[in-house]
């Protein structure tokens, strides 16, 4: 119990540290199971509860079923979103149970290692995966890249495609020329080639 107890107050204190993270275009709040159990009287919470019951009822709350993946051995991931309509809130809890940390007296849940922006690893992963397609189905003597686009997908699209082939050409397309020139200006240090504008999707 006294490890427990120590592993408890040091999960507290780390979760404490990291309350009212910058995280680009906002604060994020963390906060601790001390925090939970201090915010959350039962009495109140059954309220709460109430309330959210009668309008999941009513249809005002979106919660489909939970996600649950397994892993390893009994180990388990779970995932529970909802949406609050009337307040246009959405949330979801995410949790694992891993049975073994029980022996080496630790919370079953485990403990997070990181919180990571979600916007941008998409936009690097989606287009690395692109990467991976172009590198081993791309026509070896193709020499014009189109981008269609100017947003964030196009930016790390335009990043991979450049490090997995040679394109002699590369053109732009947006239906904002003022974006098409934006994307243009930003992304020259990085392009092999001159960036030029499409009149259309065509080219």
């Amino acid at each position: 119990m006294e490890r427990s107890g120590r592993f408890r107050q040091d999960f507290n204190d780390d979760w404490s540290r990291l309350r009212g993270v910058e995280m680009g275009r906002g604060t994020v709040q963390f906060y601790s199971a001390e925090d939970v159990f201090r915010l959350s009287p039962m009495s109140a919470c059954i309220d709460v509860m109430e309330s959210a019951l009668k309008e999941l009822a009513a249809g005002a709350v979106n919660m489909p079923l939970r996600s649950v993946m397994f892993f390893g051995e009994r180990k388990v991931f779970g995932r529970m979103p909802a949406w609050f309509k009337h307040r246009d809130v959405i949330g979801t809890k995410i949790i694992t149970m891993v049975p073994q940390n029980r022996e080496r007296n630790i919370p079953s849940h485990g403990m997070p290692l990181a919180v990571v922006d979600a916007e941008s690893v998409t936009a690097i992963r989606t287009a690395a995966v692109s990467g991976v397609a172009t590198r081993h189905l791309c026509w070896p003597d193709a020499s014009v890249l189109a981008m269609l686009g100017t947003g964030q997908q196009a930016r790390t699209h335009l990043e991979a495609m450049v490090a997995v082939h040679h394109f002699e050409r590369i053109l732009v397309w947006g239906p904002r020329p003022d974006r098409v020139a934006e994307f243009r200006q930003a992304m020259a240090p990085m392009s092999p080639v001159p960036l030029e504008p499409a009149a259309t999707p065509a080219g």
